[in-house]
């Protein structure tokens, strides 16, 4: 176990890799009954119960209680990580591998067009134009929407799938905020809320209009 000394403090990467190997005691030889017998499908229902744990501290606001939240959501992927390195699938290095990939290639404004390159950015992005949020955004999208093209043809090529983006595991209003955030970035909005109150008061019109029609034609059945 590492020992923390009061006069050095303790190093993230040696704790981590403390974590790696106590996860991999658990599920071998001699490990824990219960961590041994888990599968992706059984643990999936916990990391969403992590998750959520979390977002209850940060809007309490309660530092100490989101650090220990933080230290169980790391303790999902170290569990999958351990599984897919059993199976074969991946390991916690894959992981770790693609999310040092990632940041790299997503942020050419702060590790350079060379290095994103190097890390696989495919698109075509000026680095200069995210000295803003807006700007780093943009670029976000684009290297993100290229990395999802197998020919490496241009990114708006994939602009028909927005939506495919958009997983159907997340909870309904997450999954709706998530499509009207896909919509509006192809100009599927409206200014104010007016036209959207009047677009909301038309859907209900056609709504009512589809339920009358069906009782109508239930009610001249038999």
């Amino acid at each position: 176990m590492t020992q923390q000394n009061g006069s050095q403090p303790p190093d993230a990467g040696a704790l981590f890799q403390e974590s790696v190997a106590i996860m991999a005691r658990l599920r071998g030889p001699g490990g824990c009954p219960w961590d041994r017998e888990q599968s992706f499908a059984t643990i999936r229902k916990y990391t969403l119960e992590e998750t959520y744990e979390v977002l209850d501290a940060i809007e309490r606001e309660h530092w100490q209680d989101l650090a220990e939240e933080l230290g169980d959501l790391l303790l999902q992927v170290l569990f999958y990580a351990q599984m897919g390195d059993e199976a074969g699938y991946f390991s916690i290095v894959d992981v770790l591998g693609h999310l040092n990939r990632k940041l790299i290639r997503r942020h050419p404004h702060v590790f350079g067009e060379e290095a994103s390159a190097a890390a696989g950015n495919r698109a075509q992005v000026d680095a200069a134009t995210a000295t803003e949020a807006t700007g780093v955004l943009a670029n976000w999208e684009a290297i993100k929407r290229a990395e999802k093209s197998t020919d490496g043809a241009s990114a708006s090529l994939l602009e028909t799938s927005l939506l495919d983006e958009v997983p159907r595991s997340f909870p309904a209003l997450l999954e709706a905020s998530k499509l009207g955030g896909k919509a509006a970035k192809v100009a599927s909005t409206w200014p104010d809320r007016a036209g959207l109150l009047e677009k909301v008061e038309e859907e209900c019109v056609e709504i009512e209009v589809e339920v009358r029609g069906r009782s109508g034609s239930r009610g001249r059945r038999g």
